[in-house]
């Protein structure tokens, strides 16, 4: 999960750049790099590392809980609820 964050944060500041010459096929490559890979390794790791957080009797409802109240508030700040 960290080799995800660390390299797709690394991998961003290369996508912006092609970006800004407008090559398509540049922007093309690195966005498949990141996509690909680092999110990839981030977003196949989240779930079970998320889950051991808690306990083995409230686990289920501790990250489902976790999950959705993190969902809510990051839609309502980007429905402009004015934070």
């Amino acid at each position: 999960m960290l080799i995800g964050a660390v390299f797709g944060a690394l991998s961003k500041f290369p996508y912006l750049w092609a970006i800004s010459t407008a090559n398509v096929m540049l922007i093309a490559i690195f966005a498949f790099v990141n996509m690909s890979l680092f999110f990839s390794c981030h977003n196949g790791v989240w779930k079970s590392f998320f889950a051991e957080k808690f306990p083995a009797p409230v686990r289920f409802t501790g990250k489902a809980v976790s999950n959705q109240l993190g969902n809510l508030l990051a839609g309502l700040r980007t429905r402009g609820a004015g934070w």
